[in-house]
């Protein structure tokens, strides 16, 4: 029988600083707070500041004895490309580096939707949205990881993806 991973097969993170997309619930907010558990600065990318604040006072809360370095940097809505732009460029600002980023955030199978650029939303959010987030070529020990669902096996007929193409 295999060996389930946990918290204690994380290293440690110290001086590391890591973008989690979604990081207010579900896989998001548990990668979040177990890289920050680590010692990991966390950036949590998400729509909304009110649920960023939320999902770390929520973290605080539950390690109060923990020393948890999370930080929101600003909105990132990933059916926008204009937002996804601000914020790489907000982040490329801000830090040297990025040693981690986490692309979790994403949809599932929506009824038929429109990002603000006119894509198909789910290949809008989950594809060109999670391509254009900032990388982490300015870091020696870098990693980026994707998070699939299980149903990401749809097809689309090419049109969905956006009529004028």
């Amino acid at each position: 029988m295999k060996k389930r991973c946990g918290f204690d097969d994380i290293p440690l993170q110290a001086g590391r600083t890591v973008i989690v997309t979604g990081a207010n619930s579900g896989l998001g907010y548990e990668a979040a707070l177990m890289l920050a558990r680590r010692g990991a600065e966390v950036i949590l990318a998400c729509r909304s500041q009110a649920n960023a604040e939320k999902a770390m006072e929520e973290m605080r809360k539950a390690y109060p004895s923990e020393t948890l370095n999370l930080t929101f940097a600003r909105p990132l809505d990933l059916a926008d490309l204009e937002s996804v732009e601000a914020f790489a460029r907000e982040i490329t600002a801000k830090y040297s580096h990025i040693d981690i980023l986490v692309n979790n955030a994403g949809v599932m199978v929506p009824p038929l939707t429109r990002t603000a650029q006119g894509f198909e939303l789910q290949f809008g959010v989950n594809h060109l949205g999670q391509a254009f987030t900032p990388d982490c070529k300015h870091s020696r020990r870098a990693h980026s990881v994707a998070v699939e669902r299980g149903c990401i096996r749809r097809s689309y007929q090419a049109d969905a993806i956006r009529p004028e193409l």
